[in-house]
């Protein structure tokens, strides 16, 4: 579902480089089957390619990586079984949403939540969790691990998310959940750390 966002993402963003405009996303949110992507095309600033490429996945040992388009015919998985890698793409790599948006959006629903009616206000405040783990998110790589795959590939029970984060963020690895799925994490931890972590 990730990358049905960035896939629409970097098209956008590929059209607007081909008419000599630049496009980043403002807010991108998926629901469903539904993607919806908010862009902020300008004038005069180079397009910048460090943000598109191509995102490897080994379905040997479960690992993701980014591949930029001077590296693609260099990719090779860690697990060194080359064989089971596939490339997804080209996509937008860089992150789904604009922080400072964000930020302006979650301080627009704070107030709204302290300022109307209860009803009102709980809808609110289920809008502020949502942009806050969308700020938590956004920093972080573009694709993210069910938690499902990690128990199967570990073959353990699905492990507690919350208690899967705090590990890693122990370990010194950055992770949070993510709005796409309830059930996935977000992580710079290698899949084999997850996993480790996991049936600690």
């Amino acid at each position: 579902h990730e990358q049905g966002l960035r896939l629409l993402i970097g098209t956008a963003v590929q059209q607007a480089a081909a008419r000599g405009l630049s496009a980043q996303p403002v807010f991108s949110f998926y629901n469903g089957e539904v993607n919806r992507v908010m862009m902020r095309i300008t004038r005069n600033r180079p397009w910048n390619t460090e943000h598109y490429g191509f995102l490897a996945y080994c379905h040997s040992c479960g690992q993701f990586q980014t591949a930029p388009w001077k590296k693609l015919s260099r990719v090779n998985c860690l697990c060194a079984d080359h064989s089971k890698l596939v490339l997804s793409g080209p996509m937008w790599l860089g992150p789904l949403h604009n922080h400072d948006q964000l930020a302006a959006m979650n301080t627009e629903a704070e107030r709204l939540t302290a300022t109307t009616e209860p009803a009102s206000a709980q809808q609110w405040k289920e809008c502020q969790a949502l942009i806050q783990t969308m700020q938590a998110e956004t920093p972080l790589p573009p694709y993210y691990y069910p938690l499902a795959e990690i128990g199967r590939r570990g073959k353990m029970d699905i492990p507690p998310r919350q208690q899967l984060l705090e590990r890693l963020c122990q370990n010194g690895f950055a992770a949070s959940t993510t709005h796409i799925s309830t059930q996935a994490i977000k992580t710079d931890a290698p899949i084999a750390e997850c996993l480790k972590l996991a049936e600690q």
